[in-house]
């Protein structure tokens, strides 16, 4: 056992798992505030160079937070009494139309079924594939909905705490991290600040980059479906944009939205391949103009790896799971590596003092 913890994999590896148990500790304790608290931390890193720049040109940096805060409430204010009722009128259309949609993607299956059947020699049952794709469809608009009447409920609450939260993280987050780190025992501080540079560097590159990703997508999609003239295109645009924050996966989904829209208004064949192309453009435009530019160093992780953390991650978290799988390997690896790193060096300087002595 005690040549097992003279290696500093070993040694890592303790320390992390120890570090996991305390993470995973602390945020079944905050699971009442997870979300708002996520959601301030996001705002905090989208608007601290913002604030921190102001601060510099001489603004009081409490003065620069408030007026922040209440701007951003007006534009929150701004969309719910504006912008909701004619989507929550758009939404109430399209829930009345799904079962012409289930109609029109029976049909669909049955005609994609003869093709195959005609082109490929490959014979399906009809009824069984017919379920197996309509259980799909219906699943996730269930789950979805299930997932926004959740948000709705607990939509006032948030809207309390996320402007506390926000006001006091833009207000004393570095005294607070400062005193953190300055806690630390003096042979570990060094590798503690190097760490948490580290991961606070590459984490605030992958937000800002992966919501700028996000925004883009929107505005692609939804620029495309309103010259198509699909209904709705502008929240169709915002639901790819927010399923493209799923890697690998988030594109194949951002395709049920604007797919279900089209089949609830009786569109033809025609539509549903410019609703491809355009998924198809936007996806282009997303793996070699957006993601090379912007988000070239933002997870570095394998995509093996990355894949794989997105499934493990939806199938026990939902789609957040799926959303913060590469931020949280991300994460991971290089705390790990930290931690190897900073055991390797502690074992050379015991070793070099017992060859002095």
């Amino acid at each position: 056992m005690n040549q097992w913890l003279t290696r500093p994999e070993s040694r890592a590896s303790l320390l992390f798992v120890m570090l996991v148990v305390v993470i995973v500790s602390i945020g079944w304790l905050l699971q009442v505030i997870l979300v708002p608290l996520l959601v301030a931390i996001v705002f905090y890193v989208l608007t601290e160079p913002l604030v921190s720049n102001l601060q510099r040109q001489g603004w009081n940096r409490s003065l620069i937070i408030a007026l922040l805060l209440i701007s951003t409430a007006v534009v929150f204010v701004w969309i719910i009494v504006v912008v909701i009722p004619p989507l929550a009128d758009q939404f109430e259309v399209l829930r009345a139309r799904l079962p012409q949609a289930w109609e029109r993607l029976s049909e669909l299956v049955i005609n994609a079924q003869a093709w195959i059947k005609t082109k490929f020699k490959i014979e399906f049952e009809q009824v069984q594939l017919l379920g197996q794709v309509t259980k799909i469809f219906r699943g996730l608009s269930t789950s979805s909905l299930a997932t926004i009447s959740g948000w709705l409920a607990n939509l006032a609450f948030w809207l309390l705490l996320i402007p506390a939260i926000s006001f006091f993280l833009l207000r004393d987050y570095r005294t607070l991290r400062n005193a953190l780190i300055g806690s630390l025992p003096n042979n570990i501080f060094e590798r503690g600040l190097t760490i948490y540079h580290l991961v606070s560097s590459q984490l605030q590159r992958y937000v800002r980059g992966v919501l700028l990703q996000s925004l883009i997508m929107s505005l692609v999609t939804g620029a495309g479906f309103f010259l198509i003239g699909l209904p709705m295109a502008a929240p169709l645009g915002l639901a790819a944009g927010a399923l493209n924050l799923i890697p690998y996966l988030g594109p194949l989904m951002a395709l049920i939205p604007p797919v279900l829209v089209a089949l609830s208004i009786g569109a033809t064949v025609d539509t549903m391949i410019l609703i491809v192309l355009v998924m198809v453009i936007a996806q282009i435009n997303d793996n070699f103009v957006v993601i090379p530019t912007i988000l070239a160093r933002a997870a570095n992780l394998h995509p093996l790896l990355a894949l794989i953390g997105v499934i493990v991650g939806g199938n026990f978290f939902g789609f957040a799971g799926m959303i913060f799988a590469l931020p949280v390997l991300s994460t991971a690896r290089i705390v790990f590596s930290g931690l190897v790193a900073g055991c390797s060096q502690n074992i050379n300087t015991n070793s070099a003092q017992n060859l002095q002595n």
